[in-house]
Order: C-alpha cells, then sequence, then structure tokens
C-alpha cells in the first residue's frame, strides 16, 4: 500500500511540473506581446505630423501682427493680414523668423503680383524650393491699400 501512495505523490508532482512550464512559457509569451503592442501604439502619438511645422510658419507670417506690423498696433491687430510697404523688408523678416541655425527650414517670401516688392528670404535659405503655399494679403502703401498675393516658398534646409 505504501508502495502505490508514492506513486500517486509523484504522478501529482509531475503533473504541476508540466503545468507550471507551459504555464510559465504562456505567462511570458503573453507579457511580451502585451509590451510589444502598447509600445507600438504609444509611439506615434508623440511624433509631429509632417508639415505642421510649415504649416504654422506660414499662418504666423501670413497673419500675425507680430512678424509684419502695420504703422500701429492698434489695426494690426483689428485687421490681421494687412502688410506695410515699409515693413516688407529683409530685418522684420529677420526679427519674425530668427534663423541662425542651419538645422531649420528656410523660407523665401516673393509677392508676384507686385513686382516693385524684392523678395526676401532668411538666411540660411539655399536657393531651391521644397514646397509653396500663396495667401491672399492686403498691403497699404502710406493711406492706399490694394489687394495682393504674397508667395511663401519653404525649403527643407535640415542637414
Amino acid at each position: 500500500m505504501k508502495k502505490k501512495m508514492l506513486n500517486r505523490k509523484g504522478d501529482i508532482s509531475a503533473r504541476k511540473v508540466v503545468f507550471y512550464a507551459i504555464f510559465g512559457f504562456v505567462a511570458a509569451i503573453s507579457f511580451l506581446m502585451i509590451t510589444l503592442l502598447i509600445s507600438n501604439d504609444r509611439s506615434g502619438i508623440a511624433k509631429m505630423p509632417e508639415g505642421l511645422e510649415n504649416f504654422v510658419i506660414i499662418r504666423r507670417i501670413s497673419s500675425s501682427p507680430e512678424c509684419f506690423p502695420q504703422a500701429s498696433q492698434a489695426a494690426a491687430r483689428a485687421y490681421p493680414g494687412i502688410f506695410s510697404v515699409e515693413k516688407l523688408n529683409q530685418e522684420t523678416l529677420d526679427n519674425c523668423l530668427s534663423s541662425r541655425n542651419n538645422k531649420v527650414n528656410a523660407y523665401r517670401l516673393a509677392f508676384p503680383s507686385n513686382p516693385e516688392i524684392a523678395p526676401i528670404q532668411t538666411k540660411n535659405w539655399e536657393g531651391y524650393t521644397t514646397s509653396a503655399s500663396e495667401e491672399h494679403i492686403i498691403i497699404s502703401s502710406g493711406s492706399s491699400m490694394s489687394k495682393s498675393k504674397i508667395r511663401i516658398e519653404v525649403q527643407n534646409a535640415r542637414k
């Protein structure tokens, strides 16, 4: 009778070892799969959408009174998108978009409907266009105002 009891305990122990071995393997694989799925899903949240930086800069140039202000700040806040001819120069662009670093995008502003206004560009502009956008603006010259277009050219100068 003692022999049968030992045999029974041996069978139970062997079954437990096999169960725990299989359970450990399945638990480890499950843990790794869950970790992999969570880490891949979360990493996409932190990525900046392509073109967002250029969109923000173009909006800043075309409608912000801080970049190309009018003669009075009150008029610039009340009517954004009105550019003063006197302020469309290299110095104002340098103050608006500080581009001392060559690892940021370069911008060039051209006025196709007003050829008397010379194109201006950031210091890191290298002479070729990656993409461009046209915006309708109003240019004030003294007491007169005229409709115009501004062409904002973007160059990916990151190296």
